[in-house]
């Protein structure tokens, strides 16, 4: 099934389901910068919009558009920036 949810005062909005790739998450980011944490690998691909990333207090953003995908480690603290509303797709292990 599927579990909805909102993070940072309803600035990014998911969906949670499995797939024959995995637990998955399809979402919606405002613009904003958000700190997340993993519990497991992921795989982020921007279905829209631009998406920046880069590790927890690190100095450099990383710039992510349309179709492009990156992973983050396991345990990783990270931030993403949107300066626009942007969807994302991610798939975990």
């Amino acid at each position: 099934m599927f579990k909805q949810y909102e993070l940072f005062g309803g600035k990014v909005v998911a969906i949670d389901y499995s797939s024959a790739e995995g637990q998955s998450t399809i979402g919606v980011i405002s613009p904003g910068v958000y700190k997340f944490g993993t519990d497991a690998d992921e795989r982020l691909t921007i279905t829209s919009g631009e998406i920046s990333y880069r590790k927890y207090k690190g100095d450099d953003w990383v710039r992510y558009g349309t179709q492009s995908t990156f992973t983050v480690g396991d345990g990783e603290i990270f931030e993403l920036k949107a300066e626009v509303v942007s969807t994302f797709h991610l798939i975990r292990g």
